[in-house]
């Protein structure tokens, strides 16, 4: 768990809005977090904005 922490550490906030936004569009599959994080590509701020105005 450490180990996880540490790697996400920088982006948790950005990745918990990405979840709260996933779970808002009923988006919590598994395909669809997948598709999201390959998009992500080390960019979760860019992407939470893309969600939010509807991609």
């Amino acid at each position: 768990m450490d180990f996880v922490y540490m790697e996400i550490n920088n982006d948790l906030s950005s990745i918990m809005k990405l979840c709260k936004l996933l779970k808002q569009n009923k988006m919590l599959s598994q395909r669809d977090i997948l598709k999201f994080l390959s998009y992500a590509s080390d960019d979760l701020p860019t992407l939470e904005n893309r969600c939010r105005t509807g991609l």
